[in-house]
């Protein structure tokens, strides 16, 4: 389950602003991996100098990873999840 997060934005994105989880890549250095991103999203509004603000949301982020399956001894399903 190894994967790249190329970008994730919740609302309209702001051009120089990047997010917590922009290029991250995760590799499964096992099989029968399970990648967890917890989320916690909040609302912003973003105003320049020469227009309109901006209504959008920003968020943090936090990461788990485990071996999952019988070989294991952890319960659950190898894959990629947002919470």
């Amino acid at each position: 389950m190894s994967h790249e997060i190329r970008s994730l934005t919740f609302g309209e994105k702001i051009s120089g602003k990047t997010n917590p989880l922009d290029g991250i890549e995760g590799i499964a250095k096992e099989e029968s991996t399970m990648f967890q991103y917890y989320l916690k999203i909040v609302p912003l509004t973003y105003e320049t100098l020469d227009s309109e603000p901006i209504h959008t949301n920003q968020f943090s982020s936090t990461r788990h990873e485990k071996l999952v399956g019988s070989f294991s001894g952890e319960s659950g399903m190898p894959g990629v999840f947002f919470s």
